[in-house]
């Protein structure tokens, strides 16, 4: 695969992810799309602190995204006890 430098949004609202899924993302397709500022994993079935690590490893690695909406999903609301520790 090619990188796509024109992908600035990735849309994922709904995608029941779950961990596994979020994973998939950030090593398979996250990497061809550098220029991507909007990830939008609303509603995605993120729940666990592992979800919140790795979503903290997603925006250290891709530098690009300036947005990622995580509404709809349980660690929104574990987010901010994570950022403290």
């Amino acid at each position: 695969p090619e990188e796509r430098e024109e992908v600035e949004t990735l849309n994922l609202q709904s995608a029941l992810l779950g961990s596994s899924g979020l994973k998939i993302i950030a090593d398979d397709l996250l990497p061809y799309l550098p220029n991507l500022k909007l990830l939008n994993l609303y509603g995605s079935q993120l729940r666990s602190r592992e979800d919140l690590v790795l979503l903290a490893s997603i925006l250290d690695r891709f530098n690009s995204l300036q947005y990622v909406d995580i509404d709809g999903n349980g660690i929104a609301t574990q987010t901010l006890s994570f950022v403290k520790e």
